[in-house]
């Protein structure tokens, strides 16, 4: 498979052509007995995901999720702030100015010669320049979350920033953010998590990294540093 296949009935019809037979495959009297399949786009995860049973969507890779988070947060940071508020956070609008350009570069990493990328570089091409991310309208915000979080980009490896520990990190934080800005109950759950994160990296003060951040880290085990935390906090 090199490419997405979303018919079932597709699906096993390709998967179908690799029970056929053949009679002195790997020598005399060596006929085939099984034969494999090399799927490079999550159809079998697609259609045969949770143990077996059929699934209705591939999973999310983390890179996928960390693209949606970013975009929810800009969404969301643009219904905070909107252009007619009378006094906008400007804080607020220097987060939505990185995580877009985040966006944007992870777009202009796509490469062009990748087939599952091909299909879509009309879409890429627009979204790798500022001013598309300058306003999003909601059928922006479907197209990008549908169709361009998906697609694979070399921005991490480019960046240096591969460590899957410090990718699920910044989704924590990410997450964070969002429950933050939208008032959801759980974000009690989520800061008792990353305190939690916190108070082992305390643990750990003789390391050089963690000594040079020590003051921030103790300061989120204490309660006091909580109350009216903001977003770039």
């Amino acid at each position: 498979f090199f490419k997405p296949v979303r018919s079932r009935t597709k699906f096993w019809q390709m998967v179908g052509r690799g029970t056929r037979t053949c009679k002195h495959l790997f020598g005399p009297g060596r006929d085939k007995e099984c034969f494999w399949i090399f799927d490079l786009c999550q159809n079998l995860e697609f259609f045969l995901g949770q143990g077996g049973a059929e699934s209705t969507a591939a999973p999310e890779t983390l890179s996928t999720r960390l693209f949606r988070s970013r975009l929810a947060l800009i969404e969301t940071i643009d219904q905070k702030a909107l252009p007619s508020a009378p006094s906008r956070d400007t804080t607020l609008l220097q987060h939505r100015h990185t995580l877009a350009e985040l966006l944007r570069c992870h777009v202009a990493a796509c490469p062009a010669d990748n087939f599952v990328v091909r299909p879509h570089l009309q879409l890429v091409e627009q979204f790798r320049t500022s001013d598309a991310w300058a306003s999003l309208s909601p059928d922006d915000h479907q197209t990008l979350s549908s169709t361009l979080a998906p697609l694979p980009s070399a921005y991490a490896e480019q960046q240096g920033d591969t460590d899957a520990d410090a990718r699920r990190f910044d989704l924590l934080l990410y997450t964070l953010q969002l429950t933050l800005l939208r008032g959801e109950p759980r974000f009690a759950r989520l800061q008792r998590q990353l305190r939690e994160l916190a108070a082992q990296l305390e643990a750990l003060a003789n390391t050089p990294q963690v000594a040079a951040e020590l003051e921030l880290i103790r300061d989120l085990l204490i309660d006091e540093w909580w109350q009216d935390v903001t977003v770039p906090m």
